[in-house]
């Protein structure tokens, strides 16, 4: 697959069509793989609830725009 701007625009415009203003492609190859390679698209305004990767981790790139992290401890 290639990632280029075309593929961007068309996952934004999902995203911005969406009630939750994000949307995600999957990346992963099979069901088995336990990866979080996903694109996400995420327009102005979505926020992605506080969760947590037990068995996998997950890396960010932000390829266009900008975004805030929010990083709790096992305290909050």
């Amino acid at each position: 697959m290639i990632i280029d701007n075309k593929f961007l625009d068309e996952l934004l415009s999902q995203a911005a069509n969406s009630e939750r203003l994000r949307t995600a492609y999957d990346m992963r190859t099979t069901s088995a793989d336990n990866s979080q390679r996903i694109i996400n698209a995420m327009m102005p305004g979505t926020v992605v609830p506080i969760h947590r990767h037990r068995k996998s981790s997950e890396s960010l790139t932000v390829l266009r725009g900008k975004l805030t992290e929010v990083l709790f401890d096992e305290d909050g």
